[in-house]
Order: structure tokens, then sequence, then C-alpha cells
């Protein structure tokens, strides 16, 4: 119950026939690939799609803005009683700008196009 990651105490309780021991290594192993490779991943969508949103031409620049800012927060806001604040803060503002906000400002939009074309 203490445990911060009590899989990895499971992982290293594994043994087989008293032959294979120390499966946590490979476990580790994988996870930290992972995890990078998520990581890479989402810097990389975040970097382009932000740079696409700002028209820069070269999507690499942006990634020397985005990357540390997601450190910076990552460092600040850690844990499960930070997750609760977050969870808050976002059903509270971001869910209605992108359930309401959004949606009707692009209906807006078409709707004056359609009148102006029209």
């Amino acid at each position: 119950m203490k445990l911060n990651t009590p899989i990895f105490v499971m992982i290293r309780a594994i043994d087989i026939m008293d032959f294979i021991q120390n499966l946590d290594i490979i476990f580790l192993f994988i996870a930290i690939f992972g995890t990078v490779i998520m990581l890479s991943s989402f810097a990389f969508v975040a970097s382009y799609e932000m740079s696409q949103w700002v028209n820069l031409k070269d999507w690499r620049r942006m990634v020397w803005f985005v990357v540390p800012t997601v450190t910076v927060i990552s460092r600040i806001l850690h844990g499960p009683t930070y997750m609760g604040v977050f969870l808050k803060i976002w059903s509270l503002f971001v869910v209605p700008i992108c359930v309401i906000i959004i949606p009707l400002l692009l209906w807006v939009t078409y709707l004056f196009k359609r009148t102006a074309t029209g």
C-alpha cells in the first residue's frame, strides 16, 4: 500500500525453475524505452502542431520552447495531489472551451461565410 510502484516488487519475485532470475532488468528496459519513445512522440507532435499554429516554417525551433515548458510544468505539478487540482482546472476551464466555445465560433464563422458568399 505504501509502495509507489508495486509492480517492480512483484517482478523481482519472478523465478523460473531457479534458472531465469532478475527479470526486473528486462521489464525496466522495456518500460524506460517505451516511455522515452512515447515522450519523444508527444514532443514531436506538440512542436509540429504548435509551429503550424503560429506559422513557423521550421518546427524544430518550437522544440526549444515546448520541451522546457513541459519539463518545468511536470516538475512543479507531480504526484496525485496535483493531479486532482489539474483535473479540476481542466474540467472547469478547458472542457467548456473545447465543448462549447470552439464549436460555437466555428458555427458562427460558417454562418458568416455562407451569408457573405451567397
